[in-house]
């Protein structure tokens, strides 16, 4: 896989193989009562047809797999600091996320992940309830290489957005100036009770 991520590209080869067994998962579990009750009820014609089932669903979960790879595709927009994915089969999706929304970036490997051996990436994004972006099968030099990526130009565009805070930022004016010759004054009028008695213990000294 190129690691010149401002290009768009697709994932790994293998990735028809993980997603066509994902899908194959998920219309299994739909499915799984129908199953039980076609073993039940099973005869041989019936087995047969339980056979041309399985087949079915195999064959369409991996065509399905093989379109999916064809149309998701992802690049990393440089001037707009942007991650851009697209997919989608017959409905076109694109999403777009910004670098500085980016949260975490999680490179997970399953079980057949493992035996393949591609590599899983998850993005999740600030206000968005689990991953906002998966992409199934990379190869571990790209995984980890387009994580560098997106985590590094966030944190460039944090520290700039904080450069040019701190640099706008206005200059610190005081509110209120007071002389020390006000505040001398102002501490002989608070606490006038005091000063009265120490100018008469002082008169009273000076006179006997």
């Amino acid at each position: 896989m190129n690691n010149d991520f401002s290009k768009p590209q697709r994932e790994s080869a293998f990735g028809i193989i993980i997603m066509g067994a994902h899908t194959m998962l998920k219309i299994g579990k739909a499915s799984f009562f129908l199953f039980i009750i076609a073993f039940v009820k099973m005869s041989s014609t019936s087995f047969t047809y339980l056979i041309l089932g399985i087949s079915a669903i195999i064959v369409f979960s991996f065509i399905f797999a093989y379109l999916w790879y064809l149309k998701f595709t992802f690049f990393l927009d440089k001037e707009k600091q942007e991650f851009v994915v697209n997919k989608g089969i017959f409905n076109r999706d694109q999403v777009i996320i910004q670098l500085d929304k980016i949260q975490q970036v999680n490179i997970n490997q399953n079980i057949l992940q493992k035996i393949i051996g591609v590599y899983g990436l998850k993005i999740d994004t600030a206000g968005a309830h689990g991953e906002e972006v998966s992409i199934k099968a990379i190869d571990e030099t790209s995984a980890y290489n387009l994580k560098e990526h997106l985590l590094n130009r966030r944190t460039v565009t944090e520290t700039q957005s904080e450069i040019e805070h701190k640099n706008h930022k206005p200059a610190e004016t005081p509110f209120l100036r007071i002389s020390a010759w006000t505040l001398f004054k102002v501490g002989l009028t608070s606490n006038y009770g005091q000063s009265l008695a120490l100018l008469t213990a002082f008169f009273y000294t000076v006179i006997y």
